[in-house]
């Protein structure tokens, strides 16, 4: 809040002389569109060995851009996955 004062407020908006819009407000819109999948199957070997693996996956689309220029806008996809399989042996207790 302490630099708000001297952010310029935006007024009304011109054509200026190399024939662009100038001090326009555009504020920047951004969305994110994320989801978590995840999988998990456990086996049972025996009484003392179990195994068990788990896939994740989350994709992601970020859309961001303004609403004056379109030309502008932009869309960003990353996913991120993770595997693992894990064995468990128990000994047997006299």
């Amino acid at each position: 809040m302490k630099t708000l004062p001297f952010i310029a407020s935006a007024g009304p908006y011109y054509v200026n002389s190399n024939g662009l819009i100038s001090n326009i407000f555009a504020p920047r819109l951004l969305s994110i569109d994320e989801v978590r999948y995840t999988g998990r199957i456990d086996h049972t070997i025996s009484d003392s060995n179990r195994m068990y693996g788990r896939y994740s996956l989350t994709p992601v689309l970020k859309l961001q851009g303004t609403p004056v220029s379109p030309t502008n806008n932009a869309a960003v996809y990353s996913a991120g996955q993770q595997a693992l399989i894990a064995d468990t042996i128990r000994s047997a207790r006299a």
